[in-house]
């Protein structure tokens, strides 16, 4: 289970790269150990599926190399490429188990296995809770691979903290960080930088921008009617 904001001594990677010595806030997310176990498997059993798909046609590819060489290494090298992700998914997989929050006077800081995210808070914009019946929040596609969207999932809670901020070139990113202390995170950010800068905001099948273009339409649907009452 999720680990409470604690005030004992932070562990050692936290204080040498997270800065936990001025920690105002700790928070741990301990990732189910099922799905990571049933992520592995499903990418052992893909991997075997394909290997024994490979052995079969590797006589038939290397025979066609000569005369197609750039088809035959592309399908060797998508193999190869399979065969490391076998070797690559456990191990992330096990150096994701678990995700650490450290809020300090001056940032946010998430990380897990190699993943990192640094919030200046002097460059926060917006702090809000979200609890959505998905998984993960709906994101642009572009902004996803242009890192400036990140999601850091516990697949134990569908609350979140989000937190938008601009970077040093003006760009605006976003964070999601699942995890049962998502409210009392948004309250201590938001009483580090001295004022409110969001909201808690609760999502169902329909997303956030759904729910304002609907009540945009329902306000202007009922302006004529009260004109019409009062002329």
């Amino acid at each position: 289970m999720d680990e409470l904001p604690i005030a004992r001594a932070p562990d050692e990677y936290e204080r040498q790269y997270m800065d936990a010595a001025r920690a105002v806030m700790i928070a741990r997310v301990r990732q189910r150990l099922d799905l990571r176990l049933a992520m592995m498997a499903l990418v052992i059993a893909v991997a075997l599926f394909n290997l024994q798909g490979v052995l079969v046609l590797a006589p038939w590819l290397w025979a066609l190399r000569h005369e197609a060489p750039v088809f035959v290494y592309a399908v060797f090298g998508a193999y190869a490429a399979l065969g490391l992700s076998v070797l690559w998914v456990p191990l992330a997989e096990l150096a994701g188990a678990v995700t650490r929050v450290v809020l300090t006077p001056t940032h946010l800081r998430v990380h897990r296995g190699l993943a990192t995210t640094d919030v200046p808070l002097d460059a926060v914009t917006a702090v809000a809770v979200e609890r959505t019946r998905r998984w993960f929040p709906e994101l642009p596609l572009r902004r996803g691979l242009a890192r400036l969207d990140t999601v850091y999932q516990s697949f134990r809670t569908r609350e979140s903290l989000r937190v938008e901020w601009r970077d040093a070139k003006g760009r605006t990113r976003r964070v999601w960080v699942f995890l049962d202390e998502a409210e009392a995170l948004r309250e201590r950010i938001e009483s580090l930088r001295g004022g409110v800068t969001g909201v808690r905001v609760e999502l169902g099948d329909e997303t956030g921008e759904e729910r304002e273009e609907d009540e945009v339409e329902a306000a202007g649907e009922a302006r004529p009617g009260r004109r019409s009452k009062g002329g």
